[in-house]
């Protein structure tokens, strides 16, 4: 299945974005294959633990280049698909959680543990998109971040104040009076539906379904 996903998408016209120019250089189909093979080893391997899977996750999304989206996609705002962010050689915190988020569905996490979370840095407006892998329910998440790289508990990211979470099935405030009190719908976020909606589009159901 890993193996027509990525012949798929080398192939698929529909997933090109209008881009600006890549201070990291020209687009990189070689991203592609190399996601390809780290799936198939997560998906082969029934010895891997999930937080050993997380860790492969995180550190292969983290070697891709940063990149602001007006630069990236000459837009205030988009997020990328992994096919769009991986054959693009780059993008922003957005795309570097939904990247992991997929990617970890397919490698067999379920979405139940896994949560997209806007964060704020305290004293300061600045936004900033992370991935919380839950181990066990209400267990103190694991942050998966292209900044500070290092596969730490949210306990310990005192730097980061969650604000929302979402995954495939809801969304949610995640403020200390707040906490987990589901908040709409997830469709309500319509960046994120462009997103699924793109993945449904240019990808075959039998390798949608892996996601």
């Amino acid at each position: 299945m890993i193996a027509l996903l990525v012949a798929w998408t080398l192939s698929a016209p529909g997933w090109t974005q209008s881009m600006g120019a890549n201070p990291c250089g020209d687009n990189n189909a070689n991203h592609l294959a190399a996601w390809q093979h780290l799936l198939a080893d997560l998906q082969s391997n029934a010895a891997l633990s999930e937080l050993q899977k997380v860790t492969a996750i995180n550190d292969f999304f983290n070697r891709v280049c940063w990149i602001s989206d007006t630069v990236h996609w000459a837009r205030e705002d988009y997020w990328a698909t992994p096919v769009e962010m991986l054959s693009s050689n780059g993008g922003d915190c957005e795309d570097f959680s939904i990247g992991k988020y997929f990617s970890l569905k397919a490698a067999g996490i379920p979405q139940t543990k896994l949560r997209i979370t806007y964060t704020i840095t305290p004293n300061s407006a600045q936004g900033h998109m992370v991935l919380f892998y839950y181990p066990l329910p209400g267990a103190d998440p694991f942050v998966l971040d292209n900044i500070d790289k290092r596969l730490l508990r949210a306990s310990n990211r005192a730097d980061l104040t969650p604000v929302y979470s979402f995954n495939d099935t809801s969304l949610r405030l995640e403020s200390a009076a707040e906490s987990t009190r589901i908040y709409g719908n997830v469709t309500d976020l319509t960046l994120w539906t462009a997103v699924t909606e793109r993945m449904a589009k240019d990808f075959p159901p039998a390798v949608n379904g892996a996601f």
